[in-house]
């Protein structure tokens, strides 16, 4: 996974239940603690709020933020998920669309074929 091929990306929700074990302990240990926990561990075991555990149950719903510069952006990325409370703003139309599904490996000319004309500059209600 890099910063231009970030997927796929699975956004926690409430009620989520997520393993966590020595493989995956440093990819979730932030989000945990930012749900308000302490996680912690030893040569055998990790330990949530001192108990003993091998999975995590999610409690808020959270949202992928995505910058407006792709290169150059501090999003979700780069400081993990927003949880829906946090959202302040709203979008407010559509300014630009494209198959997402359509490769561009064909080239640069054939991506521009799948611009979703109908969609650009629409509001979002």
């Amino acid at each position: 996974s890099t910063f231009d091929n970030y997927g796929p990306v699975v956004i926690p929700k409430i009620g989520d239940e997520i393993e966590i074990n020595r493989n995956n302990l440093r990819q979730w240990k932030v989000f945990i603690e930012r749900e308000g926990h302490q996680i912690t561990f030893d040569s055998k075991s990790i330990y949530i709020d001192n108990k003993e555990t091998s999975t995590y149950i999610v409690e808020r719903d959270y949202c992928f933020g995505m910058g407006d510069n792709r290169h150059n952006s501090a999003d979700s990325r780069s400081f993990g998920f927003i949880p829906y409370e946090n959202v302040v703003g709203t979008p407010m139309f559509v300014y630009w669309s494209w198959d997402t599904n359509s490769p561009l490996i064909g080239g640069f000319i054939n991506k521009l074929k799948t611009i979703r004309w109908d969609r650009l500059g629409t509001i979002i209600n």
